[in-house]
């Protein structure tokens, strides 16, 4: 039986790759990956699920928190310059955002 291995790394190390990702997911939207920037947001919401350090799971929340803010501002981005500008508003309503992070929590 193969013993799994945890791999420490500090707070700030951890902060910065969840905002590494965040940009990643945004260049691959932006560079017409959007599977991969899909993905990426995925792996980020299934972090949530990891409450073994109970003080950093307020950071962590934030943090995933923006990344599936930027998904969703880039989809209804893409929405919205698909139905030709005509959605009256420039931020996607709130409910649209709880929706699109209930739809990927439940991948997890």
């Amino acid at each position: 039986m193969a013993r799994a291995e945890t791999l420490r790394i500090s707070q700030q190390e951890y902060v910065r790759r969840l905002r590494q990702v965040n940009d990643d997911m945004a260049h691959a939207w932006v560079g017409a990956d959007r599977i991969n920037a899909l993905k990426l947001a995925i792996k980020a919401a299934k972090l949530l699920s990891d409450t073994s350090v109970p003080a950093f799971y307020p950071i962590l929340f934030v943090l995933v928190t923006d990344i599936m803010d930027t998904i969703g501002r880039l989809v209804f981005d893409r929405i919205r310059h698909k139905a030709g500008g005509s959605l009256r508003t420039s931020t996607p309503p709130m409910v649209w955002t709880l929706n699109i992070l209930l739809v990927l929590r439940a991948s997890v």
